[in-house]
């Protein structure tokens, strides 16, 4: 019983708290309430002088604030790599329709690895630099009659600073080793595997690259469907 007596008296005295701190924000606010006065944006609050000119709600969140704490952020989009903005995180397994990918190496200065695969690449342009990728394919979601192909030019850059795309046709590194699908890409069974590098030359002030890749598969009834996923291409 005594237990529950103080319990009961503190729970009293803590909403009485609560209860006059409101009183007194609302004891103060009244000061800019003498007059309620209607201006071309509506309801204003404003103090007995006519000064001061106050918007109401900025009172009441004031209040809202005071009593209950700031609002909470919005909350961020999913990254479900449908747009560039909600790109799959750098490193992570996603979904691309038939495929399953995952970027398991970066190099982000491949010169070196260009030049030694053949002596006839082109360094990349003063200013710019290659960045190559190592991307693991799994067709997990396709057909065990018809295959599913992939190769480096079915993805394309896109980065933060310039806000360009940068093409495997256009911004490529020229001949480079171990490339996703070899010469001719792969051909995927539903089960086949496969890895490989893609890369291209971007500037080296560029920041914030990520990747997409667009492509065609086909469903379970052999219909043709379109493919775009966007994935971070660096870590955060």
């Amino acid at each position: 019983m005594v237990r529950n007596g103080w319990w009961t008296g503190f729970v009293l005295v803590a909403m009485g708290l609560v209860i006059g701190s409101a009183v007194s924000i609302l004891m103060f606010s009244s000061t800019f309430t003498a007059q309620i006065a209607t201006a071309d944006s509506g309801l204003a609050c404003v103090d007995a002088n006519g000064n001061g000119v106050i918007d109401r709600a900025e009172v009441i969140e004031v209040i809202n604030v005071y009593l209950f704490g700031p609002p909470s952020p919005p909350p961020s989009p999913p990254q479900d790599g449908t747009t560039r903005s909600k790109a799959w995180p750098y490193g992570q397994k996603f979904s691309a329709g038939n495929f399953d990918m995952q970027i398991v190496a970066l190099d982000t200065d491949a010169w070196p690895e260009v030049q030694e695969e053949n002596q006839f690449n082109d360094p990349p342009e003063e200013g710019d630099r290659y960045v190559m990728w190592t991307i693991e394919v799994e067709n997990v979601r396709g057909s065990v009659d018809e295959y599913e192909d992939i190769d480096k030019f079915d993805f394309e850059v896109v980065g933060s600073k310039n806000a360009v795309t940068y093409s495997p046709f256009s911004d490529g590194c020229g001949v480079i080793p171990d490339p996703l699908g070899d010469l001719l890409g792969a051909k995927l069974y539903k089960g086949g595997e496969t890895s490989g590098n893609v890369c291209f030359s971007v500037p080296t002030d560029e920041t914030g690259l990520t990747l997409m890749y667009d492509a065609d598969h086909d469903d379970a009834a052999g219909e043709s469907f379109s493919v775009e996923v966007w994935f971070k291409g660096l870590p955060d």
